[in-house]
């Protein structure tokens, strides 16, 4: 539990590093009263399961998210809304 909180964590560092303010994280807790609906709501069943711009999926570390946001930035002019994960 610890090296996956690790592991997030310096993703998280990692991504604010790299895109700055058009990347915006947002990390919920499975075990909150929140998290435990979202989990329902979207029927996660492996974490982590990160959502870009609130739609696309991807679940777990080889679902590469960098990939996922590099390609969303990509699309959006760097005036634009911050990418939603």
């Amino acid at each position: 539990m610890k090296a996956e909180y690790l592991r997030l964590s310096d993703w998280v560092r990692a991504t604010r590093k790299t895109y700055g303010p058009r990347v915006v994280v947002r990390i919920i807790d499975p075990q909150s009263l929140g998290g435990f609906w979202k989990v329902l709501r979207h029927r996660i069943r492996r974490f982590p399961t990160f959502f870009i711009d609130g739609g696309e999926r991807l679940v777990g570390w080889e679902a590469d998210p960098d990939a996922a946001i590099a390609r969303m930035v990509g699309r959006v002019p760097a005036a634009a809304e911050p990418v939603r994960s």
